[in-house]
């Protein structure tokens, strides 16, 4: 069995998909191309949000968490301060 079909492996792909796309999205809004972007319907979105900060601070970009009522994070809003 490899690593990715691991129950640790799919975590790790997961934290590493989630991201990637917030890393995008921050790219995205410190170009000014827009003034904002929401990833959406992550998983695993502190962890993720923790490995794309120190690129969100290089970059003088906001990550915001957006709780849910249930006061789950699934989404994160990317923004300039």
């Amino acid at each position: 069995m490899s690593a990715g079909n691991t129950p640790q492996g799919d975590t790790t792909e997961t934290i590493d998909r989630e991201a990637a796309l917030l890393e995008d999205a921050i790219r995205l809004v410190a170009s000014h191309r827009v003034h904002a972007v929401t990833v959406a319907g992550l998983s695993l979105a502190l962890v993720a949000m923790g490995l794309a900060t120190p690129l969100a601070d290089q970059l003088g970009v906001t990550l915001e968490p957006l709780w849910s009522v249930d006061q789950h994070l699934r989404d994160i809003r990317v923004h300039l301060p």
